[in-house]
This record gives structure tokens, C-alpha cells and sequence, in this order.
């Protein structure tokens, strides 16, 4: 202790004990509202930004906001992580599933609908491989490495899928029809999953975000189109985006341009996005996505600079390249901020700071991607 740490050079390193510590890489990143959590290499989870109900796995309110990584309690090892708007479910080596934060609609899957505090074990839940992408939901989804489907939390709207909704909402996982489930993301109020490469949506439709060419609800499944060779679909609050191959589509809400076609205009049907895509990534009313190239592009509202352009604008209808790095492997975005992860496992923030969610350590909110700084566990 005591050691000359002038050298250290965030985010590639940090101050401990007087010498230089390097983190472990990122290897992926979930944002929900306000908050973030990812996974690095060693499998740990580090969330950081608004804690107000734990969603930094936690006791609610203690820290009420965390604006530097914190690291999770529960040590996993994790290789997965989603969630919704004010909390986030993970799946561990074994298959272990365990959800943290807001249980109001029992999206924590423990049978109940109270407040909880740390990281809650899915009980009977096992066989977890993944588990559904949101940034703006109230209920969760879990698919497991046989292919079943189960989801809970607030079904108002038939979000869980299972016909009829439940209000106002399914405080245990419950299995959704059909199988061969792989992957899949929640808005607001509805789901949307991939079996066999084929896309399914259900529950509210009032943006046209189901995708199926109208605005009439769903309460089950409901196939989108005839294409059979999805390979991603992620949502935001009422819209999503979609990648076959590298060709990428999206569909729902439009009002500030998050469909990236150049207009305003909602979309009830899938509808191409300019480009060759690795992944996209729909926020609350932004989306951004990497090009084959590694090149980072976001568009929509940019109020807050959540697109990361330098400056704050009312919204960008087409997608705008944020810097000229072409390392970027992941990002995911909140209400009004975005993080990504470059080729050396790097994570960058940038736009609004309110709640810490950048990790930066501080409250000011950027105009453009600032390294977050992870301290030695």
C-alpha cells in the first residue's frame, strides 16, 4: 500500500494497493432503465447506476445509486444476463437462474409479488440457458437448455403467453406453448422469442411491435412472417429489431426515428434496415447496433446524447456512426443512456448520468463514449 499509481490508466487499469490491477474483460452488457450490469470473463457480474429496488443485486435503496461498478454478491459463475426495466435475471454455469430488483408484477419468479433483497434463487429452475433481453419490462423470461420456454411477471397484456391474461400478473415461471424455444426480448408489454428459426410474438400490440401486420393483441405465440432463418431479435419499450444473417429489420413505435428508416412512421411489420449488422440492440426510444465491419451506429431520440454524436438533438431518423472505432463487440441501452464493449472487453458510456448509470464514477452526463473504470474485487 502506499505505491505511486500515477501510471494506472483507466479503463485498462486500476489503483489497488499501490500497484496497477488489470480487470477482467467484459464479455457481455445488459442495461435496463437506469442501470447496468455485465459479465467479464471470470464469470462475475458487475452492475453499477439506480439501485432504488435493488436492481444492482443489492438491498433497495442501499446504495440508492451506484455510479462506479459493484460488484454482485452472488459469485455465479454467470454466463448470462437479462432483465427488464427495474430489475435483471442471469443463468449460471450449471444452469442455475437467479433474478434481482423490482418484484411488484413478480417478475423475480418467487411465487410472490413482495420486495426482496439480493439476488433470489429461481427455485426449481435449473436448466437455464439463456434468458430474454428488456430493457422496459415487468416480467421476465427464461429458456432452458431443452428448449422450454417460461416466463413471469405482469400479464396484463398476455405477455406471458399462455392465453387469457392474468392480471394482473404470474408470480411463478410458468411454461409457454409450444417448444424449441432459443432466445428472444421483451418491450413493455410483449414478447417476442425464436424457435428453429422462426420468430414469434405475443401480447400488447398497440405500436404494431408483435410485428404482425396489425395492432390487435396476442395472447399466445403468434408466428411473424415465413422466414425461417432468424438469428437475434431484441426490444425496447415498444419496439424491436430483428437480424437474419447480417440483414437486420425492425418494427413498432417509430415517433422518434428508433426504427432507423428514415421517417417517423410506425411500422406493424418487420422492415429493413440499410446496412450489414452484427447485432442491434433497441433501447426505450434509441437503438443502436454494430456493423460487420466492428463500427458502432445508434439513432432515434438523442435528447439526452444517448446516440453518443457529441452533441444533443432532438432525434436522428437514419443510423449515425458514433466515433470511427470499428473494435465494438456489444452494446445495450437504457432510457437515455447507452453502453458498449470494444474488441479488448472494454465497456464505454455515454448520455444521461443522472443515476450513475454511466460508471464513471460521477454524475455528469457525456455527449460522447467515457471509459468506465472497474475496481479490483
Amino acid at each position: 500500500a502506499g505505491g505511486d499509481c500515477s501510471t494506472c490508466e483507466c479503463p485498462r487499469a486500476a489503483c489497488v494497493s499501490g500497484s496497477c490491477d488489470l480487470p477482467a474483460p467484459v464479455v457481455q452488457i445488459e442495461s435496463g432503465e437506469d442501470h447496468n450490469c455485465a459479465i467479464d470473463t471470470s464469470g462475475r457480474i458487475w452492475c453499477w447506476g439506480d439501485n432504488s429496488f435493488g436492481q444492482l443485486g443489492l438491498p433497495a435503496g442501499v446504495p440508492a445509486v451506484a455510479p462506479a461498478p459493484t460488484l454482485l454478491p452472488d459469485p455465479g459463475p454467470w454466463v448470462d444476463v437479462g432483465g427488464g426495466e427495474l430489475h435483471v435475471c442471469a443463468v449460471d454455469a450449471s444452469g442455475g437462474v437467479g433474478c434481482w430488483g423490482d418484484n411488484e408484477d413478480g417478475q423475480l419468479g418467487r411465487g410472490d409479488r413482495l420486495p426482496f433483497d439480493g439476488v433470489s434463487r429461481v427455485v426449481g429452475l435449473d436448466d437455464g440457458a439463456t434468458v430474454f433481453h428488456g430493457t422496459m419490462s415487468d416480467h421476465s423470461c427464461v429458456v432452458s437448455s431443452t428448449g422450454t420456454l417460461r416466463c413471469a411477471g405482469e400479464d396484463q397484456y398476455g405477455q406471458i403467453g399462455n392465453g387469457p391474461p392474468l392480471e394482473p400478473a404470474v408470480a411463478s415461471f410458468t411454461a409457454v406453448a409450444l417448444t424449441n424455444w432459443s432466445s428472444g426480448a421483451m418491450t413493455d408489454d410483449a414478447s417476442c422469442g425464436l424457435r428453429a428459426g422462426e420468430l414469434w410474438c405475443w401480447g400488447r400490440n398497440v405500436q404494431g411491435e408483435l410485428g404482425v401486420g396489425d395492432l390487435v393483441l396476442r395472447d399466445a405465440p403468434t408466428r411473424v412472417g415465413s422466414a425461417t432463418d432468424w438469428d437475434d431479435v431484441r426490444c425496447g419499450e415498444y419496439h424491436c429489431c430483428g437480424r437474419r444473417g447480417t440483414d437486420a429489420y425492425c418494427w413498432g413505435d417509430n415517433v422518434d426515428g428508433q426504427l432507423g428508416v428514415g421517417d417517423v412512421v410506425d411500422r406493424s411489420s418487420p422492415v429493413a434496415l440499410a446496412g450489414a449488422w452484427r447485432m442491434i440492440d433497441p433501447a426505450r426510444d434509441h437503438t443502436c447496433g454494430i456493423q460487420t465491419d466492428g463500427s458502432l451506429w445508434c439513432w432515434g431520440e438523442n435528447t439526452q446524447s444517448q446516440l453518443g454524436l457529441g452533441a444533443p438533438s432532438s432525434r436522428e431518423t437514419s443510423p449515425m456512426q458514433v466515433g470511427v472505432e470499428t473494435s465494438w463487440v456489444d452494446v445495450s441501452g437504457g432510457e437515455a443512456h447507452t453502453c458498449a464493449v470494444d474488441g479488448d472487453g472494454l465497456v464505454w458510456c455515454f448520455g444521461s448520468a443522472a443515476s450513475g448509470q454511466l460508471g464513471t464514477g460521477g454524475f455528469i452526463s457525456l455527449t460522447t463514449p467515457a471509459p468506465v473504470c472497474f475496481p479490483s474485487p
